[in-house]
């Protein structure tokens, strides 16, 4: 096995900068649970950067996710409610049951159980992998049909059942409908594709098939992800050294960009995709699998798969 790179925080030292105020305002937190007679609330079993999530039963039957919002764009929650009622009844994703507003705005979600993350690493089998990869391209061709996009697919935002029997897409709080003008910052930015860290808008769908690709590199690699860093251009910088800076240039003048001043070297890439994996995860180094993760990993956006189309690779059918 060649011996892996070095990731992008062994490249160069960063200047720490002192921490900013949160920028949506300080968390508002339940003092006490509300009193609604058919929502009962349990155990906090999750937390995000605006909310808590919290078990509980809805209608005395049925167990529930509840999701407090405690800060935040009220713009933004509105769009993921939006996206959200639109995605009702689609396969694989979250399911919304209702929204209350009072004390604060409440998201009452179907309760998915989630593996843990120490079984689901020495329990993924190759078989097991195929099965989540095909339900997210599920969710996403169900998504894009409908003109949104998800903008955040990365394995925290995926819930898999210690069977491994289902799989679900949740937290649509960066998605949107897709424009001709959608912000180039959403989402991590380890997994936003090479035309969203070079500024482009335009983006449509296809960053969720880039983040496809990057889920796939990163559960072969131990979650080492090269270009993971604290800015766009040092990104841009390390995938220069895996994907070539010659082939980003042309993607900056294909997509009618700046070209000046570009944070790369136009060169040759230097390592392979494959260095970046890990001997730990050898069993799952199949050449159908590594093939689509490479077709999503294109750098020219309009040659990756859309979701339909790579739900027929032949990772999904040459069994």
């Amino acid at each position: 096995m060649t011996k892996r790179p070095p990731t992008s925080s062994q490249h160069a030292e960063y200047d720490r900068k002192p921490r900013r105020p949160p920028p949506y305002g300080e968390r508002k937190l339940l003092e006490q649970f509300p009193d609604i007679p058919y929502l009962k609330f349990g155990k906090i079993i999750g937390h995000g950067n605006f909310s808590h999530v919290y078990e509980g039963t809805y209608h005395d039957k049925i167990n529930v996710a509840i999701k407090v919002i405690e800060r935040g764009s009220e713009r933004m929650l509105e769009t993921e409610i939006e996206l959200l009622e639109d995605l009702k009844g689609a396969p694989h994703i979250v399911q919304l049951y209702e929204v209350l507003s009072e004390p604060q705005t409440m998201l009452v979600f179907e309760n998915v159980q989630n593996i843990d993350r120490d079984d689901f690493y020495s329990d993924l089998t190759l078989e097991s992998l195929r099965f989540i990869l095909q339900c997210l391209f599920k969710a996403l061709e169900a998504a894009h049909e409908r003109d949104i996009v998800h903008r955040d697919v990365k394995l925290g935002n995926i819930l898999i059942t210690p069977d491994f029997s289902n799989v679900v897409l949740i937290d649509w709080g960066c998605g949107t409908y897709i424009s001709n003008s959608m912000s180039a910052k959403a989402g991590s930015r380890s997994c936003r594709p090479p035309e969203m860290l070079l500024g482009y808008r335009n983006y449509g769908c296809k960053c969720d098939i880039w983040a496809m690709g990057i889920l796939i590199l990163s559960l072969l690699s131990d979650g080492v992800l090269p270009w993971k860093a604290r800015n766009s251009n040092k990104s841009l910088q390390v995938m220069a050294e895996y994907f070539g800076g010659k082939n980003l240039y042309e993607i900056t003048k294909r997509l009618d960009l700046e070209q000046e001043d570009l944070p790369f070297e136009i060169g040759d890439p230097k390592y392979t995709l494959e260095s970046c994996f890990s001997d730990d995860f050898d069993d799952l180094f199949d050449p159908d699998l590594i093939d689509l993760m490479k077709c999503c990993l294109n750098l020219d956006l309009n040659k990756r798969p859309t979701a339909s189309e790579a739900l027929k690779h032949k990772f999904f059918h040459d069994q």
